[in-house]
């Protein structure tokens, strides 16, 4: 539910609505008692009825009240008023990307190069909002840095070495590793425990469940299966279903699938790269797989 101009939350005094998302509802505020602007986000309805995803807003204010960076939005307050948990930060003036992008390309020298991490990184995936990279360091500590820089995030310690990752809408990062036991898993991007979402079946011939990647409803999650004999070119991608727990086979002989806004699906099979329309709500494929071409431009 919207909060109109004048709602007080606490000392705070709502003046507009600056954007919302998944998890938050974020309004330009007048906090009563410093007489300064501020940014308050507030948990959407269907958050604050999760415990669980409560608790992960909870663990985002309190890992953000911990942290100190030129390029990290500072966190003022915490409260809670007539149901509606709320998160209060530093406002700051300024244009969207999109907006900005309406004036004209960003010429180079205007990119300003920020170095996010130094060490062992692997694997950057980043978030919906384009605010933060998740990465693995070395090969099992999953982690997350601001897309601005700063101090790096753990979210959690994995066991195996990972075999992909992906920031999932609601919050959520889905990821593989090369434990045996284990195929997909899933931890809060703020941090907390891990659970087992797959597990390969070894009597169906299933070796691993690696490389997730996002489909548009928010909870489903493609993935390949691995099989324990003809290697990689006897893999599926398969989808997961993450409130029901179905898996659907819809490619056998591919891997490392990635859909694509134009309706593709877009995988590894055969030494190639290939492009199928697919419909994400049915789950079926349509037409004859087609070679992704690279263009004779950039080919030259």
């Amino acid at each position: 539910m919207a909060l109109a101009p004048g709602t007080h939350l606490g000392p705070y005094e709502i003046q507009s609505a600056l954007g919302a998302g998944g998890m938050g509802e974020v309004y330009k505020a007048r906090d009563t008692r410093l007489d300064r602007t501020v940014a308050i986000k507030v948990l959407p309805e269907h958050v604050a009825c999760d415990p669980e995803l409560k608790r992960r807003f909870e663990r985002e204010a309190k890992t953000l009240a911990t942290l100190s960076h030129p390029h990290i939005c500072p966190v003022f307050d915490v409260g809670s008023q007539d149901g509606l948990d709320f998160l209060v930060m530093e406002h700051l003036e300024g244009e969207t990307l999109e907006q900005r992008l309406k004036k004209g390309a960003l010429p180079l020298d205007a990119l300003e190069s920020v170095s996010l991490f130094t060490g062992a990184p692997r694997g950057p995936f980043v978030s919906p909002d384009g605010q933060w990279v998740g990465f693995a360091d070395g090969t099992s500590v999953l982690k997350r840095v601001a897309i601005t820089g700063g101090p790096p995030v753990t979210i959690a310690t994995l066991v195996g070495n990972t075999r992909g990752a992906t920031w999932m809408p609601d919050d959520t990062i889905v990821f593989a590793t090369n434990a045996t036991d284990t195929g997909l898993q899933q931890v809060a991007a703020a941090g907390g425990p891990t659970t087992v979402l797959t597990r390969p079946d070894r009597a169906r011939g299933d070796a691993d469940h690696v490389w997730p990647e996002p489909l548009p409803d928010g909870r489903s999650v493609l993935f390949t299966i691995l099989p324990v004999v003809g290697g990689i070119e006897a893999a599926q991608v398969a989808v997961l279903d993450r409130q029901t727990g179905t898996q659907t086979v819809i490619v056998r002989g591919g891997s490392h699938a990635h859909y694509v806004g134009s309706g593709h699906l877009v995988y590894a099979a055969a030494n190639a790269l290939l492009a199928v329309a697919f419909d994400p709500v049915t789950l079926e494929t349509r037409g004859t797989p087609i070679p992704c071409r690279t263009s004779s431009r950039w080919a030259r």
